[in-house]
């Protein structure tokens, strides 16, 4: 009877509770649609494929729901839905949190989610994306087979990795069906031979052969029977079934009738399935053929599930509330004994084991442990032996005991010998082999419930000997004591844990052992045979009972069930005899002839009725006497024992009436004769049964020899192990022993190298003795003590030597006598240098001798003389050198080197440059070279080398010529400097200041036009003549305020232009007197509106500088306008030009707030401004001064600004080199126009409707005709059908842009009308564009009158 294995599921469980308690149900005309089964489809690389001809095969119908799971990328849409409409008709659904699942559908799981399926619902979760690998396959699977149980079918497709093997593994022990595609059809194997591996697979199909397997299982396995159907078989089932138990019993020793029919039945139909079989006696046929299939049903019965702490509550409360009194109660010198029943692969044994080791740390409490792990499938029991188990069988191990009591090895991980040491694995059949004794815990979980009642009462009853007083055994969820439920307290209800309560002899039903095939015979009672009667001691009461007995008691036997004679009272041996021959226990055969059968019979009926029996007027013949006797017969119980024994009391009459007994049944001898024939057939039932009885005693003595004998086996065990042990410290030995040898073949070549290298060594080696004889020399030494072989043994004194150095023999006796090393550099007669050491030779840490030994150093002297023209570079660079020869093989290279490149430095030696330069700057590289061989040398070129693995980096490359003694190149020397983090940062500065200066662009664009409309609409109430002082006023303040966030927004554009580089200079000769009015007159709002007194200074004689006016004009603009501000209400300022030194100096003074001396060194730096601002309104946003010193830098000049300090006004010095030729003068400004006014017929196109309005009203009171247009369009269609002299035409316009405006009027009117673009962009890049699509003038918003009126009388003469 199999006790290796657990329940797969809790499903499984509860069916076998309740097989066979309710008759089959008939089967369903229709599926019940909460009761269909569930296929998870688990796929990855290559599964599309096997997807689509999977669904290709599978019909609408199928009555299965079908859940695939994917890896896929979190990145891209999945179009998997698609893709598998084309191959079926099959409903198609992205999963949503929360769905139920229904048959006939396909659910696809969605990219960047983990599924789990409850309650017939997906449900969904986000993927950690920190988390690293994740198992979505193995993560359903599990969740599939807990929510389904033998519903639940897993198919692993194409993919790598091992994905889905432990989710398969757990569906197949819910009773689910386990499915892996081919290897040879998967494009990618990986996850189908991980899931086949597992040993749990049952079919191993290709993908188009896989619906056909799923559609025969699901229509022979009906999920919601608890007794599945088998295939029609008629008469035979019952036959078939013994046949199989049979097979099994004969083959493996075990006898599977014990197990539950709703199992076996389940596990049978599961056999015939994966072997397509639909008669069960074909299939009884083809396991008396085929030993494979019969093992592979004798496994599929064994239900083999097991793993480390499983169900972790229940061993957390093993390890603080059962153990730890266990341990304790165990004396130093005694054994803690347990049993592990149905250990399987030994994970619980080990698992329980752990615990102890744990306990008894803890307690500080070491005991002898011994644990004895039983199962009935060998090969488990082998496995569990080795003790090696996969990484994933311990993945839910804790680290720290993980760490602590397995070890790492190739095939996964080694439980620790202390572990094993602990463990007897040995086979065992609960049912059928004698228990273990003396046992402190059993463990049997989730193993009963698949055994019949009868087997369940027979493996407790022996679980219950086995225990000591005091004892626990813990059992399965499912399970219970059942009848023995008051021999045992509860420790724990919901993890079945007991505790046994006391030592008591068992009723003979549950502590008999159960024999195939034996039943009760109905209406014949069975004396217990198992009971012993033993004689009460001897003592002074009990012999005053005897006398009394002797005295008073009527002739009387006491016997017991064994019909052994325990007592004779009152005479009662007057009616026994002793017979001749070998005595006997039974005590009928010392009964006088005339009474053995009634006695017989009255005992049998006494022990049926449980109460006394009479028999009356026996004929008697004792002795020469021949007398009449009444026999009654009255049945004893013993309470403590639960022994029963019989009283036999004999009545001697003569003429006496017939007196009934109290409570007795009473017979005429004449009824007595006429029951004697029935006597006699009770008696052959009694002799039937007394056989069966005798056979049952002596299978109860096999038992308990079969205890002694598993003592034996268990002390046989612990010799094993320890013959294990001495095994294994022979083996120690044998290899330390191998290794020796091995030791010493490796010396023996040594020495016969070392002899080698001594005879054909280029240097100078001789061995001296501690007397200073010599041992061993090399040739080169020789040389130079002139000797030869035979002088091996003679004193090195008594030789002379070429080596001037005089004192050699002391310094050879002071090494010998302080074991000091001494060196020297030496010469010889013929002018060689010499290294000369000596030094002590310690074979055993003693000095024993010396070794001398000389080192021709010639060359490296002179080698030390060449590398003087490197070690500079070497020693002082920070930068990785490499000295490369005129092939570009590297010849040597310092350390930073080694570590930027990743190349050790003898992996470079001799290596071409071309390994450190990818494939795309090798040509480059070459040139490099030879510019640098031409030139003499090449400094600070950028260019890209890349490490060993691969990985490029920006340099800075120097390449210097190495030279000989001779003038003639022989290297090249290359500094290659890393600028990644330069080059990064270069990168991102540029791409903040394209970012910065698109932004500034368009808050430039969309801040000019609301500033055009408003500026332009002052300029037109500066032309009504009869506007009040008070409204001029107002419209002086917003014409300043305009035009000063106007001036704010160029100094932006400008800032950012300067610090881009972008800036453009036009230079030309300019006088800076002629720039006085323009300047003035920009300025001259805001000097009036502060009401200051501007005093301006300039020479008679021309002061001329080569610059752009337009810079210039703002440089001028920018210092007036700075010292306005910051000078209060009515302050004075002056503005000054003169000739000094050869420079034009400008210089701008005040009376204002004065600059603090702290700030006096910043105040050019942007954004940097005083902090005594009067007034914030006109206070700017540090940007002028900074605009005008990079400037006046650009033309050549320089700025200073001096203070004495807060309150004391600031004056600004402007210095620009003064030009003494006569070149032409030009002169720049926004003055008046330089050409009569004429009147213009005028298109103005412009979206914004106040700028629109305000300009056309602006240029009709300046007498233009206008016509306006709102988009580009309509303004196109006004261009094209007015053919006006000019278009004023906006760049950003709707529909068409004022680009395509320009482009398509050139295109059909060529240069014919003149265009002026107006834009809120004036960068020069937006200038540039404008001038493209073919503009005549850019006006950058808002507009000045001047501007618009100086654009018109440029236009030329023939346009006008």
């Amino acid at each position: 009877m199999d006790d290796s294995h657990e329940p797969s599921s809790s499903q499984d469980s509860q069916e076998d509770q309740d097989a066979g308690d309710n008759p089959p149900r008939p089967a369903p005309q229709a599926a019940d649609q909460t009761q269909f089964s569930i296929v998870g489809l688990g796929a990855s690389a290559g599964g599309l494929e096997a997807l689509e001809v999977f669904f290709a095969n599978m019909p609408t119908d199928s009555g299965m729901a079908f859940i695939v799971v994917q890896h896929l990328s979190p990145d891209f849409k999945s179009v998997m839905d698609e893709l598998l409409a084309r191959q079926t008709s099959i409903p198609i659904h992205r999963v949503t949190d929360g769905v139920e699942v229904k048959p006939n559908s396909i659910y696809l799981i969605p990219p960047k989610k983990e599924m789990i399926i409850a309650n017939g619902k997906l449900l969904l979760s986000d993927k950690d994306p920190d988390s690293g690998l994740t198992l979505p396959i193995d993560i359903f699977f599990r969740s599939l087979a807990q929510d389904c149980g033998p519903r639940s079918i897993g198919v692993v497709l194409s993919g790598t990795g091992s994905d889905g093997s432990r989710g398969i593994r757990e569906i197949h022990e819910s009773g689910g069906l386990a499915i892996a595609q081919e290897a040879e059809s998967a494009k990618f194997d990986g996850m189908p031979k991980s899931a086949v591996e597992t040993g749990e697979v049952d079919l191993v199909l290709p993908p188009d052969q896989i619906p056909s397997a799923l559609l025969a299982y699901v229509r022979h396995h009906s999920v919601d029977d608890s007794t599945p159907a088998l295939p029609p078989t008629g008469q035979a089932t019952p036959e078939g079934f013994d046949a199989i138990f049979q097979l099994l019993r004969t083959n493996y020793d075990i006898n599977f009738s014990f197990y539950k029919r709703s199992t076996v039945t389940r596990r049978v139909q599961r056999r015939l399935l994966m072997s397509q079989i639909t008669d069960l006696e074909e299939y009884v046929e083809r396991l008396r053929t085929d030993p494979q299939e019969l093992n592979r049903l004798y496994k599929d019965l064994l239900i083999g599930v097991t793993k480390f702490f499983r169900d972790g509550d229940a061993f957390d409360r093993l390890r603080h509330e059962v153990l730890p009194p266990l341990v304790k109660k165990v004396p130093d010198d005694g054994e803690l004994r347990i049993w592990v029943a149905g250990c399987a692969t030994g994970e619980e044994a080990y698992s329980i084991a752990i615990l102890v080791q744990e306990v008894m740390e803890e307690l500080k409490h070491l005991v002898s442990v011994k644990i004895f792990a039983t199962d009935v499938h060998r090969a488990s029991l082998e496995f569990a032996s080795i003790g090696i188990y996969s990484e994933s069988s311990v993945s839910e191990v804790m680290p720290s005991r993980l760490e602590r009591f397995f070890t790492r090895v190739k095939d996964g991980y080694r439980v620790s010998q202390e572990l094993r040491q602990m463990i007897v694995f040995a086979p065992h059949n609960v049912i059928k082999d004698a228990p273990f004794t003396k046992i402190d815990l059993i463990t049997c979980r989730n193993l009963l419930i698949y055994l019949e009642s009868l087997a369940q009462k027979k493996a407790i009853s022996l679980f219950h000997f086995a225990l000591n007083t005091g004892g626990v055994m813990t059992m399965g969820p499912s399970e219970s004591p059942g009848e023995l439920a008051e021999e045992f307290d509860p420790i724990d209800e919901r993890w079945k844990i007991f505790r046994k309560r006391r030592d008591k002899r068992l009723p003979p039903d549950m502590r008999l052992p159960l024999s195939s095939g034996y039943t009760k015979p109905h209406g014949v009672s069975r004396i217990n045979l198992t009971s012993t009667g033993t004689l009460p001691p001897d003592g002074p009461l009990l012999r005053a009972y005897d006398e009394l007995l002797k005295d008073y008691a009527p002739p009387s036997l006491l016997v017991n069930d064994r019909r052994e004679l325990i007592q004779s009272f009152g005479g009662g041996s007057e009616y026994l005899k002793l017979r001749d021959g070998r005595p006997t226990q039974d005590f009928i055969d010392l009964v006088v002839p005339d009474l053995r059968i009634p006695v017989t019979t009255a005992i049998q009926q006494a022990s049926k009725k449980q109460a006394g029996v009479r028999f009356n007027s026996i004929r008697v013949h004792t002795g020469a006497n021949r007398q009449t006797v009444n026999l009654a017969v009255k049945p004893l119980q013993d309470r403590q024992s639960g022994g029963e024994f019989y009283l036999i009391t004999f009545q001697p009459l003569e003429s006496v009436p017939l007196v009934d007994g109290e409570g007795d049944t009473s017979l005429g001898i004449d009824e007595a004769s006429r029951d004697q024939i029935t006597a006699l057939e009770g008696e052959l039932r009694y002799t039937q049964e007394n056989l069966q009885a005798t056979v049952e005693e002596m299978e109860t003595s096999n038992e308990e020899l079969q205890a002694t004998n598993e003592e034996l086996v268990a002390s046989n065990e612990e010799l094993q192990s320890t013959n294990e042990e001495l095994h294994s410290v022979n083996e120690e030995l044998y290899t330390v022993n191998a290794e020796y040898q091995k030791k010493i073949v490796e010396l023996t070549e040594m020495t016969a190298d070392l002899d080698s290298l001594l005879h054909s060594t280029e240097l100078g080696v001789i061995f001296l003795d501690s007397d200073l004889c010599i041992r061993k020399f090399t040739p080169r030494i020789g040389d130079a003590f002139r000797l030869v072989p035979s002088d091996v043994g003679r004193r090195i004194d008594s030789f002379s030597h070429n080596i001037r150095h005089a004192s050699l023999t002391q310094d050879l006796k002071k090494v010998l006598a302080t074991g000091e090393t001494f060196e020297k550099e030496v010469q010889t007669s013929e002018s060689q240098t010499l290294l000369m050491r000596i030094l002590p030779y310690r074979p055993n840490a003693k000095v024993q001798g010396v070794v001398l030994t000389l080192i021709d150093i010639s060359r490296l002297k002179q080698a030390e003389a060449e590398s003087r023209h490197m070690s500079k570079v070497f020693v002082d660079a920070a930068e990785p050198i490499i000295v490369e020869d005129l092939e570009g093989r590297v010849t040597d290279l310092n350390a930073e080197a080694e570590r930027v490149y990743g190349y050790k430095r003898a992996e470079l030696i001799g290596e071409s440059y071309e390994v450190m330069v990818p494939p795309e700057e090798r040509l480059r590289c070459q040139e490099l070279r030879q510019r640098c061989l031409e030139k003499g040398g090449v400094r600070n070129v950028e260019t890209v080398k890349q490490n060993r693995q691969g990985k490029k980096f920006p340099v800075l490359l120097t390449l210097s010529v190495l030279m000989d003694e001779e003038g003639q190149p022989m290297a090249i020397a290359s500094s290659a400097k890393d600028i990644t983090d330069r080059v990064i940062a270069e990168k991102a500065a540029q791409t903040a200041a394209n970012n910065r200066d698109q932004f500034l662009a368009m808050l430039s664009h969309e801040l000019r036009n609301p500033l055009g409309a408003t500026l332009t609409a002052t300029y037109v109430l500066d032309l009504e003549p009869n506007l009040s002082p008070n409204v001029r006023e107002v419209c002086d303040v917003i014409q300043r305020q305009t035009l000063q966030a106007a001036r704010l927004l160029d100094d932006l554009l400008d800032v950012s232009r300067v610090t881009r580089g972008k800036i453009e200079i036009r230079p030309q000769t300019v006088d800076l007197r002629h720039l006085v009015d323009d300047v003035k007159q920009a300025v001259s709002p805001l000097i009036q509106s502060r009401r200051h007194n501007l005093i301006i200074e300039v020479p008679d004689v021309p002061i001329l500088v080569e610059g752009d006016p337009t810079r210039l004009l703002q440089i001028q603009e920018n210092l007036l306008a700075n010292a306005a501000r910051y000078t209060a209400p009515g302050g004075e300022i002056r503005f000054s030009l003169a000739r000094e030194d050869g420079e034009a100096v400008n210089r701008v003074r005040d009376n204002g707030s004065g600059i603090p001396p702290h700030m006096l060194d910043r105040i050019f730096e942007l954004f940097v401004q005083s902090d005594d601002t009067l007034d914030r309104t006109d206070g700017g946003m540090g940007l002028g001064l900074t605009l005008v010193k990079t400037l006046v830098e650009l033309h050549g000049g320089r700025v200073t600004a001096h203070s004495d300090g807060p309150g004391q006004g600031s004056e600004f010095v402007l210095r620009l080199p003064l030009l003494t030729d006569g070149r032409a003068i030009s002169h720049n400004g926004d003055g008046e126009p330089k050409a009569g006014h004429l009147q213009r017929r005028i298109v103005l196109v412009e979206d914004n409707k106040d700028c629109r309005e305000m300009l056309e009203t602006m240029l009709r009171l300046d007498g233009h005709e206008v016509v306006t247009a709102k988009d580009g369009n309509q303004g196109l269609d006004l261009i094209l059908h007015q053919r006006p002299d000019v278009a004023i035409v906006d760049i950003g316009l709707p529909q068409l842009d004022g680009y395509q405006v320009a482009r398509s009027v050139r295109e059909q009117l060529g240069p014919s009308i003149y265009l002026i673009a107006l834009t809120g962009y004036g960068r020069s890049e937006d200038r540039e564009k404008v001038r493209q699509a073919g503009f005549n003038v850019h006006l950058v918003k808002p507009l000045k009158p001047a501007e618009i009126t100086r654009a018109l009388n440029e236009m030329p003469r023939d346009e006008s």
